[in-house]
């Protein structure tokens, strides 16, 4: 892909590696720090949901909202025919083996362009590693007061979403939860961008 050989040759390693989760708390704390901002509302997709409830865990003082869209590693695991479609990742990874899983788990919605091309590099930074996620112990989102927004993929192969929804009702004392028609995990936010666009407005607004 064009995009990703482009984006590949202006992105500039800074700092130091990010190995744990630890390592992104900081980062995230550094980052408002530079910013000027005591406080700010998060939003993330997939793992970045899953970075953005770690840090209102982490800093709960920090996050005014925290919106999850779809998450993952977050409340409950991954199907199994998500991971096995998944395993040519981690085996081979390749921007064009990134690209096919990515497509098939969108089911024919065409994924934003943008962020398909964000998603290829992790095929082209053979040296990288990621940080796994950890899910968080139940007693800590029980404890967590941060209004939060949790919105599903109605067609998400990455996990069943009625166990995701029923465990955040369960363990987070002030959650909001809906599903998003006709989108899949990796059609977001290309699927349905009115209606995501509207439930974030809603929230954060």
């Amino acid at each position: 892909m064009s995009d990703t050989s482009e984006l590949t040759q202006r992105f500039v390693p800074a700092g130091p590696p990010i190995r744990r989760a630890a390592d992104f708390m900081g980062w995230l704390d550094g980052l408002l720090d530079r910013l000027g901002l005591e406080a700010a509302a998060f939003c993330g997709h997939s793992y970045g949901a899953w970075l953005a409830l770690s840090y209102a865990l982490h800093s709960p003082a920090r996050v005014t909202r925290l919106a999850l869209l779809d998450p993952t590693g977050c409340l409950g695991g991954m199907s199994l025919r998500y991971r096995l479609h998944a395993v040519p990742l981690f085996a081979r990874p390749s921007a064009e083996r990134t690209r096919r899983f990515l497509e098939w788990e969108a089911g024919g919605v065409p994924p934003e362009p943008l962020s398909l091309a964000l998603a290829c590099l992790s095929g082209e930074f053979r040296g990288s590693k990621i940080v796994l996620p950890r899910r968080p112990k139940p007693g800590d989102l029980q404890a967590m007061s941060v209004p939060t927004l949790l919105l599903l993929a109605e067609q998400s192969k990455a996990h069943d979403i009625r166990r995701i929804r029923a465990n955040a009702e369960r363990l987070m004392p002030d959650v909001t939860a809906a599903v998003l028609p006709g989108a899949s995990h990796h059609s977001l936010p290309a699927a349905k961008p009115d209606r995501l666009n509207q439930e974030l407005a809603d929230f954060l607004g």
